[in-house]
């Protein structure tokens, strides 16, 4: 009866020792720039987030961004390289630093990418990475105002474009009218002829 249940025991042993060693990690990684315009001179803001979306615990986990390299920017604070030992299921880390374009022009920005083990042992390694590579602007800080600024001269010019269409026709409309009655010239021959006409009906 006793080795019946020392049995049974090492079997459900065996069973849990092999479900948890199916527990595996899915870890991904996003970047944000949190800059809405890149500008020289400028501090620029990038913002790691990983998950480990898996039902097992992520290990050694490394994340590394040669994207943004000293000829195109300078490092201000933090580093474009991240470590950590553990990463549960369920949890996510974050991670950013702080970078000034030095100068004008298009920069191909590549991928980010994370590795990490599906165990503590540091064996079955895996790599994921960002998708949101390509080419990003770097402009001027004079190129950025003029964007973003309200254009007073460029109004004031439009307003008083459209107050010569509209006002000097009235003005000239009002002229006419004082000048005129029923479309004669007033004080003429005609218009005092008319007036008197007009006295003697009554």
């Amino acid at each position: 009866m006793k080795s019946t249940q020392v049995i049974v025991a090492l079997v459900l042993l065996a069973c849990f020792a092999t479900l948890g060693s199916c527990a595996t990690p899915r870890v991904v990684v996003k970047r944000t720039v949190l800059n809405h315009e890149l500008i020289v001179g400028q501090e620029l803001i990038v913002n790691y987030k990983l998950f480990n979306l898996g039902d097992g615990a992520a290990y050694n986990v490394a994340l590394v961004d040669d994207s943004f390299g000293s000829e195109h920017f300078e490092p201000v604070e933090g580093l474009k390289t991240a470590e950590w030992p553990r990463i549960a299921a369920g949890e996510s880390v974050v991670h950013s630093f702080v970078v000034k374009p030095v100068e004008v022009g298009r920069v191909l920005v590549g991928v980010a990418y994370a590795t990490y083990a599906e165990n503590s042992s540091g064996r079955n390694m895996r790599v994921v990475r960002t998708a949101d590579s390509g080419e990003v602007s770097i402009i001027k800080f004079s190129e950025y105002q003029m964007r973003v600024a309200p254009h007073l001269c460029e109004w004031g010019i439009f307003a008083a474009a459209v107050a010569a269409v509209v006002v000097l026709p009235y003005l000239q409309w009002s002229r006419y009218q004082s000048g005129y009655d029923r479309g004669l010239p007033k004080g003429s021959a005609i218009h005092k002829a008319l007036l008197a006409k007009k006295k003697k009906n009554k």
